[in-house]
């Protein structure tokens, strides 16, 4: 058997509602650690945890003050962690985009076309699209209408 002269003290004597039992439970909570891996530091069941903080009012405020802290603690990092990498993803002024293929921060002129100009436009189109059918049909009658 064992040599200990004295027994172990149950659990729920390991865990008493002191101050210092609360910084250390504030703690846990900063880690986000969940009643096992807290039973597992406190050596006592999960359960045990569970009521001790039911029962604990000094403690269990401080647990969750310690979650709240770390939730936002995440929350802040995440937003944070977004932000530089979409700075450090976008290319430097004067650089080649690697989306678009446009130079950055150079602004394209904006162009402006008048009635006149639209319409000399679609009169060359027009001409142009004359001249390939007419050269097509050139074609097939000199081809012997293939």
């Amino acid at each position: 058997m064992s040599e200990d002269s004295e027994p172990r003290p149950s659990a729920r004597a390991l865990l008493h509602d002191t101050p210092e039992t609360a910084e250390r439970f504030h703690g846990y909570g900063l880690k986000d650690y969940s009643y096992p891996r807290i039973g597992l530091e406190e050596s006592v069941h999960r359960n045990t945890v569970m009521y001790f903080l039911q029962g604990a009012p000094q403690s269990r405020r401080r647990y969750q003050e310690g979650k709240a802290e770390a939730r936002m603690e995440k929350r802040n990092a995440r937003l944070a962690g977004i932000a530089p990498e979409r700075g450090s993803d976008c290319p430097a002024p004067g650089e080649i985009c690697p989306t678009c293929g446009g130079l950055v921060g150079f602004q394209e002129e904006t162009v402006t076309l008048t009635t006149a100009e639209l319409a000399e436009a679609r009169r060359k189109y027009e001409d142009l699209i004359d001249r390939h059918l007419s050269a097509q049909t050139a074609s097939c009658d000199e081809g012997g209408g293939q």
